[in-house]
């Protein structure tokens, strides 16, 4: 029996899934080797959590599974866990992902994996909206784009949740075609005439939420960040997460809850005014 996909299971899968559609490992390979690294971190995790209960300090960039991890190896828990990664991976090269990335390297066209940025590249991901008098700047979290043939974009978001009941483009979605034009614009490309398709992918289903987006569709996402924005006592800094929630700063629409483990390998720690520090 396969239960619901855990958080910590879409992150990981997520990880590997990037280093896939990067070219960093092939096709062959990537759930092996996934499954063997969720196995050291599995067990280094529950290494840090008894020095935890024995007093022992342990650096917080180890601690990213200890909200996930007892003091001990749970064999059945790991086991369904290695089974629910091997299921998101497979999914995404039953559907030879990986193979629009490579075609579009070798054409020269344009590819984008988030799993490629490093820490310092935190604010490519933003977009500074301007209507009048009104100015945010929204943080981003898109997975991957891959440009096809005839100036044809393809943005996919892998998620991991219950799929809605809605199969149009979220707000998330339609946000981060928002955020391509820009980065293309900037690049000199052509967007004018480009099209797009925005996706999220539900793993390990592969259900696909989404479809063609219109310049309309983009542009709402721009009013929709605007409208949320209003009435907030600062208006400088949005985030989106990775569940499509318009955040201030981890303030006012939702609680921060900062700690050690949760705050070092969260993507917003170093624009959120309420991350730990040691």
């Amino acid at each position: 029996k396969r239960n619901r996909i855990p958080m910590w299971i879409g992150e990981v899968s997520h990880i590997w899934i990037g280093r896939l559609l990067e070219g960093k490992i092939n096709a062959d390979l990537v759930i092996g080797k996934a499954q063997d690294a969720v196995c050291a971190q599995w067990r280094e995790a529950v290494a840090n959590a008894r020095r935890i209960e024995r007093g022992q300090w342990v650096h917080p960039k180890d601690r990213v599974f200890l909200e996930h991890i007892r003091g001990e190896v749970d064999e059945e828990e790991l086991e369904q866990g290695l089974h629910q990664i091997e299921d998101c991976i497979n999914a995404v090269i039953v559907d030879d992902y990986q193979l629009h990335f490579e075609e579009a390297r070798a054409a020269g066209r344009y590819t984008f994996v988030e799993t490629e940025l490093g820490p310092s590249d935190f604010e490519t991901q933003s977009i500074t909206i301007q209507q009048g008098a009104e100015r945010i700047k929204v943080f981003t979290k898109l997975d991957c784009v891959v440009e096809g043939p005839r100036n044809r974009y393809r943005i996919i978001d892998w998620k991991t949740g219950v799929p809605p009941s809605d199969e149009a483009a979220s707000f998330q979605i339609r946000l981060y075609a928002s955020w391509l034009q820009q980065q293309l614009e900037k690049a000199g490309r052509d967007w004018g005439e480009a099209e797009v398709e925005a996706y999220s992918v539900f793993l390990p289903s592969g259900d696909r939420h989404g479809g063609r987006l219109s310049k309309a569709d983009i542009n709402s996402s721009l009013d929709e960040a605007l409208a949320a924005s209003r009435g907030l006592s600062k208006l400088h800094t949005q985030l989106v997460d990775q569940d499509g929630y318009l955040r201030q700063n981890q303030r006012h629409l939702c609680e921060p809850t900062p700690a050690e483990g949760r705050c070092s390998p969260c993507e917003f720690r170093d624009c959120c005014e309420d991350a730990w520090t040691e």
